[in-house]
């Protein structure tokens, strides 16, 4: 290979790099703490797999999927409960207001939906997982809660 041909494949290489690197950081910046209704008190976390799985172990949490009947129980996160989504309006008072409740769903939007809710009812401790299922690789089980 001559110089050129080298300093070329080099000079791709770094820009393939750099654009890289903003990229996770402008992707992970989306992914932080979200603030809601303008302070800093009342906040929902977007959680990774691995905070979920940390959280899994404390007895102050409630995992709550909030995807199908069907879907839940044909595989779900060990210890989660199922409230579909489509009823947490009318059964999210059956949530200890005192833990932390984490969301579990197809990709994390009706999490992130129901974190707002819960939040605006005055829930202090909200997560969601972010990517949902679609994206989780930890431990499932399978059957009725």
């Amino acid at each position: 290979m001559n110089q050129k041909r080298i300093r070329l494949i080099l000079i791709m290489l770094f820009v393939l790099v750099i654009l890289g690197t903003v990229g996770e950081f402008l992707f992970n910046s989306k992914n932080e703490n979200i603030e809601v209704n303008n302070t800093s008190e009342l906040s929902w976390n977007s959680l990774s797999q691995e905070q979920v799985v940390n959280a899994m172990e404390k007895d102050d949490v409630i995992l709550v999927d909030l995807r199908e009947v069907e879907l839940y129980q044909n595989n779900h996160i060990p210890g989660s409960i199922n409230i579909p989504f489509d009823d947490i309006r009318n059964r999210y008072t059956e949530l200890d207001a005192n833990k932390e409740i984490i969301f579990i769903c197809h990709s994390g939007r009706m999490g992130a939906d129901s974190s707002q809710f819960l939040i605006d009812k005055g829930y202090k401790k909200v997560g969601n997982l972010n990517g949902g299922m679609n994206l989780w690789s930890g431990p499932l089980e399978s059957g009725q809660q």
